[in-house]
Order: structure tokens, then C-alpha cells, then sequence
């Protein structure tokens, strides 16, 4: 909400809040906007509490142009690095199988990049996913997907919000190296009962929202559930048969309990089960996957005056994933297990000060007690453990900040601020503090230079397969052996509003990390020598501990609303890394070190019944190792070189890590939406979309084959390399229902 005649602008919080201070004798007008919602228009003349509602755009008859001055530019923020989404625009950019997906959006942001095709991890200014603070109404999420990673836990029908900062973010969130997502759930209708409900190839899915009590106490529910595990299973000889769902339940009660208090509960519950069974005559393989967040957080939300307001907040959260494996080769059979279980309760409190128009305070404190219990083992059919590892890890963190955001003169404005942290694990206590600083310099009222610097440090760690098979991805805390990671970042760019609708920024970075953790070669979670039974490695025994920087220039061209809107992004990056015990020491790209990366999407809404989107993609290569040869050994010792492993009679020879690249990744999608008013005011909404419409041969991974002998006698096997390509041309259509 802004004051025009004295250029004054404030947000509400995610609670809806808001305060404005100003002194002045005269009636003022004061604007309510918010994209997707009709702007309302009020006049002030004395010292008010004034309860809003927007009503969305949905609602109207027709199309309302409003003139006049909007003073909600980007270049007025501070804050850098920040990307506001559009609900509007994410449901109406092409997805996958007609799965509608936040993160797949931003997926398509300057500074973002993906891993695999199709894929939700999300690599930020070179990052790796578990570096990133992925946050629902303050739940904090350790795993964020569904389908082995192809979609994400968000059912985008209940969000309301979504703020992504990919650096430098403020004092008040901490604990990840690389960004922050933070998305706010709808609050629930006060008055009346709506909901949506939709069918599509892959899922269907429910929305409800309405008065437990009108105008006091509301709520709003959303599931989905997949039913590949109901179409597919069944038609899937008895050799070979699979079965694979979903479900994901979110919930949020609100109860206003009057003007100056509010309390919310939220709540969210998902799980990901995969079976496997392939049987033949003297082999069998035997799959069991499944993974499970289970969150809930419960807020308070107290206005103490008309400066200064509170919020207390209590959460608890389950991540659960378990992988086991049988299988039975030779007459030998195998059982293989991993498991990974983080428990987290969450105690928060913030408070802001509003002393004036132009500062902030905001300060708070946050404890988090962690319990990992991080597993794996093989086991042998005579009951022998190969390997045992699931020693539970208790840690506590805590930490204190304070920020101050403040404009010292119409042409600078700041966010100051720090964080101390406190962690401690066995008998070991790490405290770290993190400065935090932003600094925006406002040349005109639509153009601004802006600068930032912040030091973050992350004490939960993710332990990352580099094979194929099912995800064994691996929560670990930092130890007394394992120092937290770090990261140091620093951002200079510039900020340009053509006019309200339309926004041009250029950002360059810097980004020191240090402490990175990774396996050895050839290590993994398991012990080194299974056929040693006495001989037992702690999975600290099995990583190493590096290094890493990353720096580039990002582009971005934004309209956020308009018959045409979209953006076009573009991102120039390098990405090294480098550990004493991989690659001999010698620094070597990142696997997702993508020197260029660039996206445009254009959505064509020329009424409310119709919309036609566009999205292009294109990306540097992966980085990825190869096999250059396969050599004899003698007398047990390796020839051939230092990369590789020895296994039997033969040797692997390698090419140094990441010197390879994957072909350019580029596709292109189409969507289109069809919305029509039904009877007793219900629409329905056709969503049609074709994803990778020209058929690209993308390839999701490359492996060695053999391709026939050489030699006199043909002794010697010829090896190509292949590659499997997952997505090719797939069109999907979903229907939903609006009520």
C-alpha cells in the first residue's frame, strides 16, 4: 500500500499486517494493490486501524484500467537479488504433464539453474539444492519433490505468495548458503465457501476454503494424489512389476481473535511410495522407496501499538526417506537399506519497530533442536552386516539478528543488519556471526544502483549419490569432524522501472564458499572393504571437506502485468570447485557449471476466457566425467593412469572430473487455457500444453555400452557412448473446476 502525495510506501507481512507513520494536517489518499487483485482507494485524515480486502480479478465483470502513479517500483527496494512471482503468471506457464509447479518457474529466473531434466532441484549461484531455504508459512522443508524429483511438494492452488532471494538475503532468515524461498499459503475465505477441484494426466486434486466462523475464524485444505500406481501396475507382467504414487494434504486454519491478535495453524503432510520387483530365472531385484515430510507450525500474531508489533511461532517436523534394495545374483542374495530421518522442533520470536515512515527494526530470536539419524547397510544371506551405520546425531542451533531497513535521503535507502549464530553438536559449540548489509542508491525515481554483502553459514548437510538408481541422498549434520559450511557473497547491479509494469535489472556476483562437503573417490556412505566384517567407517570417515566460488552476470526484462506479460533472462556464470581428495587436488567445474543460461516465456491473455504461453529454454552443457578406456592389470596393480578404480582383471580409466560436456540443452513449450462461466457461479478451465514441442533430443544421462570386439581373435570389447533420453514431445491436457 503506498500515500502518493508524500511518496510514502510500506508491504503487510505474510500475516497481512501492515503500519504507516506520517505526520500531516490534510486527508491523504491511500492506495491498496497487489497484483492479481483489484486496487482499492481510500482517504485518511486521522490515526486509523482499516481492514482491506482485495477482490481478485476473477471477480470482475470486465477489464479495469486504473491511471495514475504507482509508486510500488522495484527500484524503490532496497532489497537485491529479489523476485516477487505472480501466482497469475505460474499457472499460466507450460508445465510438464500439466503439473503446475512454483519451483519449475522459477526454474526459469536469471541466477537459477537446473539439474537433470525436469528435474525441481534448484542450483542458485552455484549452490547445490540443499543449499537452499525453502520455507511454507515458516515450515522449513528438507526435501521439496515428489516423482523422484520431477515435481514439486507445492500445490500451487492453495499458495498465495511467493519471494525468492537468490543472495545477500536479510538478518532474519539464516541457516542455508544460496537463497531463500518463502511462500505464504492463502489465508482461507472469511465470508463464503469456494473451491477447485482438477483432473490431469498424471494427478488429480482438491481445493476447499470457507468460514468455520464468518469474519472470525476460516480455513483453507488442499490435496492432490497421483494414480499411476492404479493405471500402470496393473497391466505390468508379472516379471517386471512397478507401482509409484503420491499425495501431498495442505491445511491452514486462521482465528482473529480481534484487532490486535491473530493465531494460524498450518499444516502439511506428504509421501512418495515406490515399489519394484523384477524376477527371472537367476536374477532378482526388489525395490522399496518411499519418503515422507511431515510439518506443522502454529503463529501468533500481536500488534502491541500502532509502532510496534510481535509474532511468536512454534513448529515441528518430520523427514523421513528409506531405500531398500534385494537382490539375488548367483545364487548370492544382497539386502541393501539407507535411510535418512531428520526430526526438528522449532521455537521463533520476532518483533518490528515502526519508529517512523522511513525505519524498520526487525529483530527476533530462533532455536532449532535437530535429531538426525542417518543409516545404511548390506547385508549378506548369512546374516553378516557388511556394514552398519545409524548412530543418531542430536544438535541444537540458535540464533539472534537484528536488521534495521531505513532511507537516509530520497536517494539512498539501506538494510543493515547481522546474525549470531550458536551451534553445538557432541561436545562441540560453533558460534559464527553473519553480517548483513544492502544498500540501494536512488538516482532518479525509477532508476537505482544497488550493492550488497552477506556472510551465511549452513549446519545441515546433504550427502549426494554421483551414480544412477534410486535417490540415496543423505541428511547429515555438521560435527566435531565436519566444520559448517560458508559462504561469503557480494552483488553489485542496477534496478530500471519503465513504468509500473515493466522492470530491467543486471546483477553481477562473487560467491566464496568454503568447507563444501563431498564423498572421496570411490567412497561412498558404506564402508570401503565390505569384506572385512570387523572393519566398520563412520560416514565422517568417508567425506571430504572443500572449496568453491562461483561468479557471473544476470539479465532479466519483466512485465508483470497486461495482455502480453512474461520476462525474458539471461545468465553468464562460472562455477569451480575444488578438494584435496578429488581430482588429485586440482580444481575442476561443477556439474551444473553452465556458462550460459537463458530463458523467455510470453503469456497472451487478450480476455479472461483465453490465454496463449510461450516458453523457450537454452543452457550450456552439464559437466560430466567419462570413461576414456578399460585396461588390463598386472599382478592386481592398475595401468593406465591415476582416474579410475580397479575391479577384477580390468581398469577403468577416466578423464579428469567434469572435463566433459553435455550437448546445449534447449526445448521449447506451448499452453493454452480455455475458462468459461458456468450456471451458480462455477467456471471450468481447459489446460492444454505440448512440452518440447520440436522434439529435442535432450540427454538426461550417458553411459558406456559395449559395440562389438577388436583384435585378431576378438578379444578385446569396443565401448560406445549412449545416451537416454527421458522427455521427448508430450502433450497433456487437465481439466478443473472453479467454484
Amino acid at each position: 500500500m503506498s500515500i502518493p502525495a508524500i511518496n510514502l510506501t510500506t508491504a503487510s507481512d505474510t500475516s497481512g499486517f501492515y503500519s504507516l507513520s506520517f505526520e500531516t494536517s490534510d486527508t491523504l489518499e491511500v492506495v491498496f494493490l497487489m497484483h492479481g487483485y483489484n486496487t482499492q482507494k481510500l482517504m485518511v485524515w486521522d490515526s486509523q486501524v482499516l481492514d482491506i480486502k482485495l477482490v481478485s480479478e476473477h471477480n470482475l465483470l470486465k477489464e479495469i484500467t486504473i491511471l495514475g502513479e504507482d509508486t510500488s517500483y522495484l527500484s524503490s527496494d532496497v532489497q537485491m537479488s529479489k523476485i516477487n512471482l505472480s501466482m497469475k503468471q505460474v499457472n499460466s506457464v507450460p508445465s510438464l504433464f500439466g503439473e503446475r509447479d512454483v519451483i519449475k518457474v522459477l526454474q526459469l529466473m536469471p541466477g537459477v539453474q537446473k539439474g537433470r531434466e525436469g528435474n525441481t532441484a534448484m542450483y542458485v549461484r552455484g549452490g547445490g539444492p540443499d543449499q537452499n531455504l525453502i520455507m511454507l508459512d515458516g515450515m522449513l522443508f528438507y526435501n521439496a519433490s515428489h516423482l523422484y524429483g520431477f515435481f514439486s511438494l507445492f500445490n500451487s492452488d492453495v499458495l498465495q505468495n511467493v519471494e525468492f532471494t537468490k543472495g545477500a538475503f536479510p538478518a532474519r532468515y539464516g541457516g542455508k548458503l544460496s537463497s531463500v524461498l518463502d511462500m505464504t499459503m492463502k489465508e482461507g475465505n472469511k465470508k463464503e465457501y469456494h473451491g477447485e477441484a482438477g483432473i490431469g494426466i498424471l494427478s488429480s486434486k482438491l481445493m476447499l476454503e470457507g468460514p468455520i466462523k464468518k469474519d472470525k475464524c476460516f480455513f483453507i485444505i488442499g490435496a492432490r494424489r497421483s494414480y499411476m500406481d492404479l493405471l500402470v501396475s496393473p497391466f505390468l507382467p508379472d516379471t517386471m512389476k512397478a507401482s509409484y504414487y503420491f499425495y501431498d494434504i495442505n491445511a491452514k486454519v486462521n482465528w482473529d481473535i480481534n484487532r490486535r491478535n491473530k493465531i494460524s495453524l498450518s499444516f502439511y503432510n506428504g509421501k512418495d511410495n515406490f515399489k519394484s520387483n523384477y524376477k527371472d530365472f537367476d536374477f532378482a531385484n526388489k525395490v522399496n522407496l518411499n519418503w515422507n515430510n511431515l510439518l506443522g507450525n502454529l503463529v501468533w500474531d500481536n500488534i502491541i501499538s500502532d509502532k510496534l508489533s510481535s509474532k511468536i511461532s512454534v513448529g515441528a517436523s518430520k523427514f523421513y526417506l528409506m531405500t531398500k534394495q534385494y537382490m539375488f545374483d548367483d545364487s548370492t542374495p544382497y539386502e541393501y537399506a539407507y535411510n535418512s530421518s531428520i526430526k526438528d522442533i522449532t521455537l521463533k520470536y520476532q518483533i518490528i519497530y515502526e519508529p517512523h515512515e522511513k525505519h524498520t527494526v526487525n529483530g527476533g530470536v530462533q532455536m532449532i533442536f535437530h535429531h538426525y539419524v542417518p543409516g545404511a547397510y548390506i547385508e549378506k544371506s548369512d546374516g553378516k552386516a557388511a556394514d552398519r551405520s545409524d548412530q543418531p546425531v542430536d544438535s541444537q542451533e540458535m540464533s539472534l539478528y537484528v536488521e534495521e531497513t531505513g532511507r537516509l535521503s530520497p536517494f539512498f535507502s539501506y538494510n543493515i543488519g547481522g546474525r549470531l549464530t550458536r551451534y553445538s553438536v557432541r561436545n562441540k559449540v560453533y558460534i559464527k556471526p553473519e553480517p548483513r548489509v544492502s544498500m540501494a542508491f536512488h538516482l532518479t525515481k525509477k532508476f537505482a544502483i544497488k550493492t550488497s554483502y552477506a556472510e551465511m553459514n549452513q549446519y545441515s548437510l546433504m550427502l549426494a549419490q554421483s551414480i544412477l538408481g534410486p535417490p540415496l541422498d543423505l541428511w547429515v549434520p555438521a560435527t566435531d569432524k565436519i566444520t559448517p559450511q560458508n559462504s561469503k557473497q557480494m552483488a553489485l547491479g542496477i534496478a530500471k522501472d519503465f513504468n509500473h509494469s515493466v522492470s530491467f535489472t543486471a546483477e553481477g556476483y562473487y560467491k566464496r564458499s568454503s568447507n563444501l562437503v563431498d564423498y572421496k573417490e570411490g567412497a561412498s556412505f558404506l564402508v570401503k572393504d565390505v569384506d572385512n566384517f570387523n572393519q566398520y567407517y563412520t560416514w565422517e570417515d568417508q567425506v571430504t571437506q572443500g572449496k568453491g566460488w562461483a561468479y557471473g552476470s544476470e539479465f532479466m526484462l519483466h512485465k508483470k502485468t497486461g495482455r502480453i506479460s512474461g520476462w525474458m533472462a539471461y545468465t553468464l556464470s562460472w562455477n569451480w570447485m575444488q578438494f584435496q581428495e578429488i581430482n588429485l587436488g586440482k580444481k575442476y567445474p561443477a556439474k551444473y557449471d553452465h556458462r550460459h543460461d537463458a530463458s523467455v516465456v510470453l503469456i497472451y491473455k487478450p480476455n479472461e476466457k483465453f490465454s496463449l504461453s510461450v516458453t523457450w529454454v537454452y543452457s550450456s552443457g552439464n559437466a560430466y566425467t567419462i570413461p576414456t578406456s578399460i585396461a588390463r592389470t598386472l599382478n592386481g596393480t592398475p595401468i593406465g593412469g591415476p582416474w579410475g578404480n580397479s575391479s577384477g582383471k580390468y581398469y577403468t580409466v577416466y578423464a579428469p572430473k567434469n572435463s566433459y560436456r553435455m550437448p546445449a540443452y534447449h526445448r521449447l513449450d506451448l499452453g493454452a487455457q480455455f475458462q468459461k462461466k458456468l450456471k451458480r457461479n462455477i467456471s471450468r478451465v481447459w489446460d492444454v500444453s505440448i512440452y518440447n514441442v520440436y522434439n529435442r533430443e535432450n540427454p538426461y544421462y550417458y553411459f558406456l555400452a559395449k559395440d562389438g570386439y577388436s583384435g585378431q581373435d576378438r578379444r578385446y570389447a569396443k565401448y560406445k557412448m549412449k545416451k537416454i533420453v527421458l522427455f521427448p514431445i508430450i502433450p497433456s491436457v487437465s481439466y478443473r473446476l472453479i467454484f
